[in-house]
């Protein structure tokens, strides 16, 4: 069996669970280090347009590992998961019919939907 490799991070889940019970992962399996200020999680309402709402993401994911970013007020289960921040509280504040984005700046320094 190969290993293959990302060549970007990307959104590896997404829970919506009741009340605050919400976070989002973001995986790393492009074989080295990622510098996470060239990235933004961007979150749109009800079908709005791009962006709505930006977090700015900062430091280092290494290779292999995940960010969690969870509501502060999620249940312990979610907040003691590895990696878990509270950090970019605000990139939690969706329901069902929002849409969550991983955003990265491009070579003209604009942030793009990857």
């Amino acid at each position: 069996m190969a290993n293959a490799q990302t060549t970007d991070l990307f959104i590896s889940e997404y829970a919506e669970g009741s009340s605050n019970n919400k976070y989002i992962e973001i995986y790393n399996g492009t074989g080295s280090s990622v510098d996470l200020s060239d990235y933004e999680l961007w979150r749109i309402s009800n079908g709005g347009s791009w962006p709505e709402g930006t977090e700015s993401l900062t430091g280092t994911l290494g290779n292999g590992e995940v960010l969690v970013v969870a509501n502060s007020n999620a249940d312990n289960a979610i907040l003691s998961l590895p990696n878990a921040t509270t950090a970019y509280n605000s990139a939690t504040f969706f329901n069902g019919d929002d849409a969550v984005g991983l955003a990265k700046k491009n070579s003209s320094g604009t942030f793009v939907l990857i």
